[in-house]
């Protein structure tokens, strides 16, 4: 026995005068596949709060887990494969959710990248030196949110301005100020795979270990 729950069998029709009401059946499933019992509090009204017993499992036909709220019964009889596959799921998706985020981040542009503008209205396609990048409250909303800007130069007209610290910088003259989110940069920042697909596996073992443990 794995988990005996109640299925609704055949849903409740408030077409009819008097109603009918939904029917339902006592099942016994996922043996081998139950990954999880516990216990946790349920919002049944708006100050009402009950304990409910659920049952996470592998749904094989879904392929994925599914938490089960409302048990009846249950039991943790998860097969060595099972896990295994809960695990390699896990592992799957989080390593997409970093890829996607470090590939996102590998085209913001810092002072000095080669960039061009990829997006928006004005100057699509430009290409050059991202020389300055300024970030100011945006005035034209009421919530509280900065605006990144990037300067692109339209020529090589500039002045060397020499700093304190005997470095120089060049202030060019002609430069058009896009918002960052719509410039990348052209050679992306490279990602280490091997080094995410190892930080994604130790992320899923560690947050499901009592569900993975031998």
């Amino acid at each position: 026995m794995s988990v005996t729950h109640k299925v609704v069998v055949s849903p409740a029709d408030y077409t009819t005068v008097p109603y009918t009401p939904s029917v339902e059946e006592t099942r016994t499933e996922y043996v081998g596949a139950t990954l999880e019992v516990g216990s946790e509090s349920v919002q049944i009204m708006s100050d009402v709060w009950e304990t409910a017993r659920y049952a996470l499992v592998w749904d094989a036909e879904a392929q994925k887990p599914k938490k089960i709220v409302w048990v009846d019964h249950a039991v943790a009889d998860a097969t060595p494969e099972i896990k295994e596959t809960f695990r390699a799921y896990h592992i799957e998706l989080e390593f997409k959710k970093r890829i996607n985020q470090l590939e996102a981040e590998a085209l913001v542009p810092v002072r000095g990248d080669k960039v061009k503008v990829v997006r928006g209205r004005k100057n699509l396609g430009l290409e050059g030196e991202a020389t300055a990048l300024t970030t100011f409250a945006n005035r034209y909303t009421y919530s509280r949110t900065n605006v990144t800007k990037v300067a692109i130069p339209l020529d090589d007209v500039h002045e060397e301005i020499r700093m304190r610290n005997g470095n120089t910088w060049k202030k060019y003259t002609n430069v058009v100020w896009i918002d960052i989110g719509n410039v990348d940069r052209v050679v992306p920042r490279p990602i280490d795979y091997a080094e995410v697909a190892k930080a994604a596996t130790d992320y899923v073992e560690y947050q499901y270990r009592r569900i993975l443990k031998d």
